[in-house]
């Protein structure tokens, strides 16, 4: 939906295939210097500001092939942090939790450290 709406908006110029290498300014931010992927290129954007954000795809490669996720690739995980397998337990941006901030994360991340060592003693 967002990147829908970007691409929609006229004052937005999307830069694909693109690495941010600097951000410049003395007090206050003037430009960001981003890299082409391809040929090495570097562009230098005049800016007022950075909005920086963490990659939106969830890392989950390291799982287990039969760890339920969605058409994201987001774990399912009920409100204590378990997986369909137990034992496994997940937090963060990483699972279908809907608001994906630090402060949620870390919420989330107490809540299933003590669910698994709830677990851990039970099993």
């Amino acid at each position: 939906i967002v990147a829908k709406r970007m691409y929609e908006k006229e004052n937005i110029e999307v830069l694909m295939e693109y690495i941010p290498l600097r951000i410049n300014g003395e007090r206050k931010v003037t430009s960001l210097v981003v890299q082409d992927k391809k040929d090495g290129k570097e562009i230098e954007l005049a800016v007022d500001g950075v909005f920086v954000e963490a990659g939106g795809i969830p890392n989950n490669s390291y799982l287990p092939k039969d760890v339920i996720t969605n058409s994201l690739g987001e774990i399912i995980t009920d409100k204590e942090g378990k997986t369909n397998i137990p034992g496994l337990f997940a937090a963060g941006d990483v699972t279908d939790g809907k608001n994906k901030q630090v402060i949620i994360a870390a919420g989330e991340g107490a809540a299933a450290a003590l669910a698994a060592h709830d677990y851990l003693l039970r099993n």
